[in-house]
Order: structure tokens, then sequence, then C-alpha cells
């Protein structure tokens, strides 16, 4: 008797040390309408289309990953490895497209939940040689879902609470 429960025991503890390390995945097939606009300029509003295809994987004790592609319709693909991950810090992951010449660029930030259902994209722009930026006075950003100005508001102030946005002055 003692050594069935000894057994039991045993595989409570291997199943839980493997919940703990091993992700929970999620496979994610959306497509989202949404605003793109400039903080510093309320008649630029551009209507964008949003794609994630891919595999996101929530981790207890690290950060959360994305590998997959991510599409915009004004930019196009700004994520599309399959071998490397995008890695999410509080729902926030740092996107560097890659360039066909190999080399990078600084895309922006991108903030979401764990669904990618909201989405929020702080495009950065360049601002001398090989140098990017944002500002909270005249910055791009891309909120999805969003239909207008309002809505796009709504959803860039509920996400960007860790963000660079944070500074912003918001109506």
């Amino acid at each position: 008797m003692n050594r069935k429960i000894i057994i039991f025991l045993l595989a409570i503890l291997v199943t839980s040390i493997s919940l703990c390390f091993l992700p929970s995945q999620h496979k994610i097939n959306i497509s989202l309408k949404g605003i793109q606009r400039n903080i510093g300029n309320d008649d630029y509003i551009e209507e964008v289309i949003i794609e994630v295809i891919g595999i996101y994987n929530k981790y207890l004790f690290k950060e959360n990953s994305f590998i997959g592609r991510i599409s915009i319709d004004l930019y196009g693909d700004i994520w599309t490895l399959s071998d490397k991950e995008l890695l999410f810090s509080d729902n926030t992951a740092k996107i560097v497209s890659l360039n066909i010449d190999n080399s990078s660029k600084y895309f922006g930030e991108l903030l979401c939940n764990n669904k990618f259902s909201e989405i929020l994209i702080i495009v950065c722009e360049k601002t001398q040689e090989n140098s990017y930026g944002w500002s909270s006075k005249d910055g791009l950003y891309i909120a999805a879902p969003a239909k207008n100005r309002s809505e796009a508001i709504e959803l860039a102030e509920k996400l960007a609470n860790s963000s660079i946005m944070q500074e912003v002055l918001w109506e």
C-alpha cells in the first residue's frame, strides 16, 4: 500500500513540475480592423487590418512568447520568423523586423491581451540614420479593434499602462 502512495505522490510531483515549466499553448488566427492615428494630428486617421497567425506560449516562470506571423496591411509583414520567438514582458513585446538584406529595423512595441483580441502597436519612425523613435506629442500608434478615433484612444489608454505611451495626455 505504501508503494502505491509513493508512486501516486511522485506522479503528482512530476506533473506539477511539468506544468510549471511547460507552456500553455494558444493557437492564434485572428484578423482585426483597427485605426492608425497620429497623437498630434486629429485629422490623421487611417483604417488598418492586422492579421496574427501563430502560437502564443504562456509560461508561469518565464517570459511569454509568440511564434508566427504578424501583418499590418499598411506595412506588410512586421514579424514573420517561425524560428525566433517574439518575447513578451507584461504583455509587451519589442518588434524588430528583418529587412531583405538581413539588416534589422526597430518597428515599435506590441501590447496586447493574451488572446490577441486587443492590440496596440506603437509605431516608431526614423529620426536619424539607423535611429528610430517615438514621441508622446506626435507619435503614431495602431489600435485594434477600433472603428473610430474615440475607440482607438480608449483602447490605447487601456493597454498602454506599462509602455512609453504613459506620458500621452489623452483628450
